[in-house]
């Protein structure tokens, strides 16, 4: 059978099987930043190296066997400027705070890899659904029988290196310049195979990660979580007089929960929420009707602001 080389699909095809539907893949290029990896023509991030090979492919297509042309790039860091919260609008007399935050970015040189951390093993008594892959790094085996946790297996025990367009192991001294021949980096520990998740990944598999932002007038401050198809009769929001917990059940058995802890005091029998389709908003009710600088306690200051009486936003 002939391996298909197309970013993200790691499938083997013959000829009579191909057409033009039969490969999902990424038509982009890696994109590994500030420790977050994907691929330039999908908006998904994620952290861990595994996710990312697990990215589905946002293209369909025809297997192919010739090599890609395109390079992988790394994102150019962008240079340190002070953490603040962005101004997204300024609309009905208010102003809206997002979340994201531009950090400073250490020195290449001075990143150092994850730290490695012992090999877990399988259970003996688990079971193993036939066509799981090892999920050790580098090897592309599959479970097909009791026989397969007997064989060999050949990975990479350290974490994945990507400095300035080079591309390997922390465990290995070999680079790559093409991300296909990262990918194709042989193993350099020999063990067995590892075909289940931890109890770590799987629970960082269920944990969504859910976009939130702000704005507040004299009464209220107002937050909205973003997550598309919360399930309502599993999800809840709770008040204290200096936080509130957000717990949210989403499709695929995901879940979301944070402990927003408050830079100002709230009334919690008078603040409210409301699910939404595609987030949850939510009335913190000022217990003091002070103006914040902040949502949360440990955010950067963003200057006192003002709802004045003709709807203007004033900076103090």
């Amino acid at each position: 059978m002939i391996e298909c080389t197309n970013n993200g699909c790691n499938q083997k095809f013959t000829l009579s099987d191909n057409h033009p539907e039969a490969c999902l893949f990424h038509p982009g290029v890696a994109v590994f930043h500030e420790g977050r990896k994907g691929w330039s023509c999908c908006k998904r991030r994620v952290d861990s190296f595994d996710e990312f090979l697990d990215i589905p492919g946002c293209a369909s297509g025809s297997h192919s066997d010739v090599k890609p042309q395109a390079a992988p790039t790394t994102t150019p860091a962008p240079q340190p400027t002070p953490s603040t919260p962005t101004v997204v609008s300024t609309e009905a007399g208010v102003e809206t705070f997002s979340s994201t935050q531009i950090t400073p970015t250490p020195d290449a040189a001075k990143i150092a890899p994850k730290p490695v951390l012992p090999d877990p093993e399988d259970p003996a008594d688990a079971l193993i659904v036939e066509g799981s892959p090892c999920r050790r790094q580098g090897c592309q085996a599959l479970y097909r029988s009791e026989h397969s946790r007997a064989e060999a297996c050949t990975y990479h025990p350290g974490n994945p290196v990507f400095h300035e367009g080079s591309k390997g192991w922390s465990c290995c001294k070999k680079n790559a310049a093409e991300f296909e021949e990262f990918m194709k980096m042989k193993g350099c520990k020999t063990g067995k195979h590892r075909f289940c998740m931890t109890q770590e990944e799987a629970a960082a598999a269920q944990q969504a990660q859910c976009r939130h932002d702000w704005y507040q007038n004299r009464v209220s401050v107002i937050a909205s979580v973003y997550a598309k198809g919360i399930i309502k009769d599993k999800s809840s929001v709770q008040f204290d007089d200096r936080t509130v917990t957000v717990s949210l059940s989403l499709p695929s058995d995901k879940k979301y929960h944070k402990v927003f802890r408050l830079s100002g005091p709230i009334d919690p029998l008078q603040s409210q929420y409301e699910f939404l389709s595609t987030k949850v908003e939510i009335n913190l009710v000022k217990a003091d009707g002070a103006t914040w600088a902040r949502m949360e306690e440990d955010e950067p200051e963003v200057g006192r602001i003002q709802v004045a009486n003709a709807g203007k936003v004033v900076h103090k």
